[in-house]
């Protein structure tokens, strides 16, 4: 008996070790330099850099809810890339991405995930800002404004949570 707990507990050990490995880390902010504008998602704790060149706008909610819609034109076409947090956000997957390339982020104090769909003419990302709540989409955008967005998107950072207690 005590054997096949051990090796369950091994077991469940590895499967956790493998699956934070696939997790990417995101660094601190301070270790990053943004040339653009930094944006941040409520709270103050992530933060993306919003290059030149892109429309930025941002909405504050009556709950303090923030909602940014970066706008990018290709062609005469305009795509949009949401970013959006607050309270009442769930911070889960929408049935949309259903059967995407599913990776995860992770600091040292949250975790989210990353969801990206590639078709052929078309891209669609939808990333889960867990801290405390929200997300970032864009849907359906052709692939060279989906890697506009991507760089966005990749450039997610973390800021220390402030008045946070035990030494963070």
């Amino acid at each position: 008996m005590f054997s096949a707990v051990t090796l369950l507990a091994a077991i469940m050990t590895q499967r956790a070790a493998a699956a934070a490995a696939l997790d990417r880390p995101i660094p601190a902010c301070a270790q990053r330099r943004c040339a653009g504008k930094p944006i941040k998602a409520s709270l103050g704790v992530l933060e993306f850099c919003v290059p030149r060149g892109v429309k930025l706008r941002k909405k504050v909610g009556e709950h303090g809810d923030i909602h940014y819609t970066i706008t990018a034109r290709l062609q005469g076409k305009s795509s949009d890339l949401y970013i959006t947090s607050g309270p009442y956000y769930t911070g889960k997957l929408p049935d949309w991405t259903r059967g995407c390339d599913l990776h995860g982020w992770r600091s040292p104090d949250w975790k989210g995930e990353d969801c990206r769909i590639k078709g052929i003419s078309s891209r669609s990302r939808y990333v889960t800002l867990n801290a405390p709540m929200g997300s970032a989409e864009y849907r359906d955008v052709p692939p060279k404004i989906a890697a506009r967005f991507d760089r966005i998107l990749d450039s997610l950072c973390w800021n220390e949570l402030k008045g946070a207690t035990g030494g963070r």
